[in-house]
């Protein structure tokens, strides 16, 4: 998967930072916290990854248990940024063995959601620090994954080519919103809840998410059309480190 493509599903995993307001119901005017970032918080998936093994010469299969994590949360102005470490992204194009990665994800107050890779997340994180640092050229449009409040059928990051289709290819779509029985998560309830998937389709792959207000990811799809390189992911446990935020 390309850069670009890593950055905003990177986005829209950890980008939901504060509370904001949602169109869930005209009952529920206030949203909770979508995407929750406090340091140790933790989700524990599991699934399978299937990769071409050019040994055998045949398609394989690994499954895998996977741990994402929030390192570290600060605050810079208008700026949430937080380090993660584990993306499940980290899987797409491997043989289900890959090690885990940080990233560096920033939200902004206005609901705009973008991630900026940095040769080392460490430069990030200085760079955060640094409260005469306007960190502007952090934030392109172009980059932009989500843009509360969510609903059906809304996209994110479309070239003006792509706002024009009519088959909601090459943008991030909003493209369901249900009701789904969780029974077996680990540290959830064992009720109905309210899910939102979204998705991002193109000629050579997709990539389908869902998400869980107050929970964040509960599934991640990556599928490429071409050369094998599936992921296949769903939440078996949630940590919500209740310590202090920004």
């Amino acid at each position: 998967m390309c850069a670009l493509r890593k950055l905003t599903i990177g986005m829209i995993l950890l980008g939901f930072v504060s509370f904001a307001k949602s169109d869930l119901t005209a009952q529920e005017p206030e949203a909770p916290e979508v995407f929750p970032l406090s340091e140790g918080t933790s989700w524990v998936y599991q699934g399978t990854v299937r990769w071409f093994d050019f040994n055998s010469v045949k398609v394989a299969k690994t499954r895998v248990t996977w741990t994402t994590q929030v390192k570290r949360v600060t605050r810079h102005q208008h700026l949430t940024a937080a380090v993660i470490n584990g993306f499940p992204w980290d899987l797409d194009w491997s043989d289900g063995h890959p090690q885990p990665t940080d990233s560096l994800l920033l939200a902004s107050d206005d609901g705009g959601y973008y991630a900026r890779q940095f040769k080392d997340v460490k430069d990030g994180v200085k760079r955060l620090a640094d409260s005469s640092d306007s960190l502007q050229d952090l934030i392109d449009p172009d980059d932009v994954f989500l843009q509360l409040p969510l609903a059906k059928g809304k996209k994110f990051s479309c070239d003006p080519d792509a706002v024009a289709r009519d088959d909601n290819m090459y943008c991030w779509v909003v493209s369901s919103v249900d009701r789904i029985s969780l029974l077996t998560v680990k540290g959830l309830e064992s009720k109905q809840y309210r899910v939102y998937e979204v998705s991002f389709r193109t000629n050579p792959d997709d990539t389908e998410l869902q998400f869980l207000p107050g929970v964040g990811l509960i599934s991640y799809q990556y599928h490429h059309h071409g050369s094998i390189a599936d992921t296949d992911l769903k939440l078996v446990a949630f940590h919500k480190n209740p310590g202090l935020r920004p």
